[in-house]
């Protein structure tokens, strides 16, 4: 069974959500063999295994963690990638 994996923002402030996205679309590429289905500036969709959705979108959300420990983005100063504000699997019917 298939389902969409959806990562975004409801509002852009930054370049940090464009950063977050990009690390986000890289890591899967290399991690997972996966292209995004559909992206833009504020989301990624991906088609994925319905029965793996859920130990990528734990992956995703640890990965990104880590990431904001390290990385900084000069935005105004200097300052933490922001989290997506939606990390969800849909299943389809």
């Amino acid at each position: 069974m298939k389902a969409r994996l959806i990562i975004g923002f409801e509002m852009l402030e930054g370049s940090s959500e464009q950063v977050a996205l990009d690390l986000v679309a890289g890591m899967m590429a290399r991690k997972f063999g996966l292209a995004p289905e559909w992206s833009d500036s504020e989301g990624l969709v991906y088609e994925v295994n319905a029965e793996e959705c859920q130990k990528i979108t734990a992956f995703i959300r640890e990965y990104l963690n880590a990431v904001r420990g390290v990385v900084r983005v000069r935005f105004e100063g200097w300052a933490k990638i922001r989290e997506p504000d939606i990390v969800i699997c849909r299943e389809e019917e």
